[in-house]
């Protein structure tokens, strides 16, 4: 089934290039050809982290001044895919800016997960229905660039001449492209450790000081599962969910590309780059902690939720998770006395750090002038120090201006539940990674789906050679498979 989603996305991406290519946009001045090219050779890691987009980019793109002109409230839909805490929070925030001012009206639309969305964006390019501006995942970056239907926000930036100095670093690397800002950061995370300390304390573990390599959580979970749920600590050590992100962010950690090409930054990525022997290590700890009894599978948990409850039930008493989930489990964890979380960096190598997770927000050709300008002014609202102060506090995504860190709310929130902290140190501690910024992917759902398979084959059978090699192999083809598809 995911197999056959996946080609059909793929396939859709390759029509819709052909059309954008040749249809070109029905918006003068916004050419789509101009936003991008089936090559994204970008900065390495000193450009990459610069605050300035410093390539050319013609600020016509974006006419952030059309709102000036603007007879009545612009109606701009917005597509996203937020949920529980997440979903509360920016519904708050687009309440405050719809009636904060006359000149807008913002309207949210969900569409289901990241992939869900995606896949109905690059079928909305053949020429259904698109939205003004659209939320999605930092994976999907290649893909809407290879789309030819996104404004650069490099281009509005110009055109606006907005200020980027006080936006972290690691955002401008990660969504910049051929040395040119494409997307407007705003979710931003990544995955950490969470942890039960009533469980660790049961097994004579110090709550204080939780495991920071994988060979830790091994040990670790060996004294937690040796005590015992009925002891106060858990029946496992770890719930393990099938997540590419993971050994991704290891691989990255460790100060290697998943890619080839530099992660796919100084040329387009045409290779798999996981024949590592991080990745090799990544299974066989797998491995030795499935047949130690250690671990707990939650799947591909598409809820985003086994994993959490394995350790609000006594299950487990750690798992990796995203930071943004912070928001909702503080919400409901009073109804589990015998938890008291506990959040810590994401265990694993030394090296370079984790990379940015999250997402962002992309402008779409498919919008009247008056329309990008108000998407623009949409977007920096939602990026004010004020604003991310407080999605923050609400969610546990990290601030994408640095100088929201200082708030009162911030503040105040990381003396009472510090665990809100750990992501934001966690990515300011981290170097750039290979190529100045995460991987450029094209078939990143493919890319995925063949890292996830390798981690379930070596749970059901223990075999890591046959699973990397397999990996190494489905990757790299889906890879390629999609760039000959659109002609890359």
């Amino acid at each position: 089934m995911r197999r056959a989603r996946r080609l059909s996305f793929a396939m859709l991406l390759a029509v819709a290039v052909v059309s954008m290519s040749c249809g070109g946009s029905d918006n003068k001045g916004a050419t789509p050809t101009t936003t991008a090219t089936t090559d994204t050779a970008a900065p390495g890691a000193t450009d990459a982290i610069s605050t300035t987009t410093t390539a050319k980019v013609d600020p016509k793109l974006c006419p952030a001044k059309a709102l000036d002109s603007a007879k009545g409230p612009v109606a701009i839909d917005f597509w996203h895919s937020m949920t529980a805490a997440n979903e509360d929070a920016l519904k708050k925030l687009t309440d405050k800016y719809n009636a904060g001012q006359t000149k807008v009206k913002v309207t949210l639309k969900y569409q289901g997960t990241y992939d869900e969305s995606l896949q109905k964006y690059v079928a909305g390019v053949r020429g259904g229905e698109l939205p003004q501006v659209i939320q999605t995942e930092e994976t999907a970056m290649q893909t809407m660039i290879d789309s030819k239907s996104i404004v650069p926000i490099g281009a509005c930036v110009a055109a606006d001449n907005y200020d980027l100095s006080d936006f972290s670093p690691a955002l401008i690397g990660q969504y910049s492209a051929a040395s040119v800002l494409q997307t407007m950061p705003f979710q931003l995370s990544n995955p950490v450790l969470y942890y039960n300390k009533k469980a660790f304390r049961a097994a004579g573990l110090d709550p204080e000081k939780p495991p920071t390599t994988l060979n830790e959580i091994l040990e670790a979970s060996r004294k937690i599962a040796a005590t015992g749920k009925a002891k106060g600590a858990a029946d496992k050590g770890f719930a393990l969910e099938i997540q590419a992100w993971y050994p991704e962010q290891f691989i990255s950690k460790a100060g290697e590309a998943i890619v080839n090409n530099d992660n796919g930054r100084t040329a387009r990525a045409t290779a798999a780059k996981l024949d590592s022997k991080i990745f090799t290590d990544t299974l066989q700890w797998i491995v030795t902690m499935n047949k130690e009894g250690l671990l707990l599978n939650a799947g591909r948990n598409p809820s985003g939720q086994s994993h959490f409850l394995a350790v609000a039930n006594g299950d487990v008493a750690m798992t990796f998770g995203t930071s943004a989930a912070l928001g909702t489990i503080y919400q409901f964890i009073s109804q589990f006395p015998n938890v008291e979380i506990g959040v810590a960096p994401l265990p694993g190598p030394t090296g370079l750090g984790v990379t940015v997770g999250g997402g962002s927000l992309y402008m779409t050709t498919k919008a009247s002038d008056e329309q990008k300008a108000a998407v623009w002014d949409f977007m920096k609202f939602l990026n004010t120090p004020e604003n991310q102060a407080f999605w923050h506090v609400s969610t546990g995504y990290i601030p994408t201006r640095l100088s929201a860190s200082k708030s009162a709310d911030v503040q105040k929130l990381w003396a009472e539940r510090p665990g809100f902290k750990v992501a934001y140190d966690q990515l300011a501690s981290s170097k750039p990674p290979v190529g100045g910024g995460g991987p450029l992917i094209g078939d990143y759902l493919g890319f995925r789906a063949a890292l996830e398979a390798s981690l379930e084959s070596v749970v059901a059978d223990g075999d890591v050679a046959k699973a990397q090699s397999k990996a190494q192999a489905d990757a790299t083809k889906a890879i390629t498979d999609y760039n000959k598809r659109i002609g890359a």
